[in-house]
């Protein structure tokens, strides 16, 4: 904190004030506004830390569900409004929760955890901890779960082993829970790794990683058509291998190109590589990103490419944009393994947390590469940029979950020449004074 330390200026602090209000109308004019700032006055200028606090043990999963909501996981689930500090309280689960999923339009969420049953939550009624509908047919714990982009319609893995299939029926004011329409399990040959199973953005395929003991761990894809068919008709679909010879770590489906689908997945060497989904499947591109396991990644599409962000045990973030530039960036962070990234829609802001506490963002933009270092003091288990692109969200080892300004960071980031290290907690409490509105 900056309690011992003498208080900028309230002259800068007014630039600042007015730099943050114009942010979203010109960067340009904000960026001018913080210079001055900046030079006007010789202390430094502080971000404050805002603090979610309601949990009893590690934050370990956050999600943002809209714009202004957003999920946090630890000893419970917290739903998190824009208009209040108390979180709603999401109860039901038995045994530690895993995963959770908003579906694409954000008005359902599945959590899900060892337990064995999903949890669907309507989000658009008052009383949402009512809301849950229970997804039963796991003898096992539920380890991943995703939503179909254009149905209503939920799978999961879990060890039994298994694939789910739960076809939802609408909500109505009179059954705010909604119903199961239908639902089918299939075994599968292997157990599948934890946060792995997608859809591709137009449903044609469901893809998983395998993860057979002592083998290799593959990445599977099922066509969807075959998979949908066992609600009406059970068989066992047949996946197409699309890795050989890697042990698999984490995947993630790019945008389309042309007609065959694109999966990026990262491997315990530290390469991510992109494979198109054609018959038979054909890999790509494939870069040597870190020394060792790829530990988490996020890829967004941008107009003309996709951006792979990944992170690493070995403390580094790559950046790659795919496609005609081919562009590859590295930045080596912390000596501790990186445990979450996130960028922004258009793929220039990344974000990072680490094992040691610390939260960097970095603007990939120009031949400048400039970082913002934030300082938790707790280990940090997840970020998340909301779709706004105004909070940088980090989620941490002592209960808290932490928010900043993200348009003041930003601006920190353009400014900084090198790499820089922000205190937080400090004075200024008037620009971060509402938790997510």
């Amino acid at each position: 904190g900056g309690g011992d330390t003498l208080q900028p200026s309230r002259q800068a602090l007014d630039l600042v004030a007015q730099a943050i209000e114009i942010y979203d109308q010109s960067e340009s004019d904000a960026t001018a506004l913080f210079a001055q700032a900046m030079a006007l006055d010789s202390q430094p200028l502080f971000i404050e830390s805002g603090e979610l606090v309601g949990h009893k043990g590690s934050v370990m999963l956050g999600e943002f569900v809209t714009d202004d909501k957003l999920v946090t996981v630890a000893d419970e689930i917290l739903l998190w409004q824009p208009d209040t500090l108390e979180p709603t309280r999401l109860p039901g689960h038995t045994d530690a929760i895993t995963v959770i999923s908003p579906n694409p339009g954000g008005d359902r969420l599945v959590t899900s955890g060892y337990d064995t049953t999903p949890r669907v939550w309507n989000l658009t009624v008052d009383e949402v901890a009512q809301s849950a509908l229970p997804l039963k047919g796991h003898s096992e714990g539920v380890l991943a779960t995703a939503w179909h982009p254009t149905e209503p319609i939920v799978v999961s893995t879990s060890n039994d082993p298994g694939i789910g299939i739960w076809q939802l029926g609408r909500a109505t004011d009179s059954s705010p829970q909604g119903t199961v329409a239908k639902q089918h399990q299939f075994r599968t040959e292997s157990l599948m790794r934890r946060d792995c199973i997608a859809f591709e953005s137009q449903g044609r395929w469901l893809a998983t990683i395998s993860d057979p003991i002592g083998e290799m761990r593959s990445v599977l894809a099922y066509s969807w058509p075959d998979v949908s068919a066992t609600l009406t008709s059970p068989a066992s679909p047949q996946p197409v291998s699309v890795t050989t010879a890697i042990k698999a770590r984490v995947m993630q489906f790019a945008s389309d190109q042309g007609d065959d689908a694109t999966l990026v997945v990262g491997d315990d060497d530290g390469a991510v590589s992109l494979y198109a989904l054609s018959d038979p499947p054909q890999l790509v591109s494939r870069a040597i990103a870190h020394s060792t396991f790829v530990e988490t990644m996020k890829v967004v599409s941008t107009k003309n490419s996709d951006i792979v962000v990944s992170g690493s045990s070995d403390g580094t973030v790559h950046w790659w944009q795919t496609g005609a530039t081919d562009e590859k960036r590295s930045q080596s962070l912390s000596a501790e393994p990186v445990s979450s990234v996130d960028v922004s829609s258009a793929g220039r802001w990344v974000a990072a947390g680490c094992h040691d506490g610390t939260v960097w963002l970095w603007d990939t933009s120009g031949s400048t590469e400039n970082m913002v270092r934030l300082d938790t003091g707790s280990m940090v288990h997840f970020v998340r940029i909301d779709p706004r692109g105004r909070w940088l969200i980090a989620g941490c080892d002592d209960g808290i979950v932490r928010r900043w300004d993200l348009r003041w960071v930003k601006l920190l980031a353009v400014l900084s020449p090198t790499p820089i290290e922000v205190e937080i907690d400090g004075p200024i409490k008037t620009i971060d004074s509402q938790p997510l509105a």
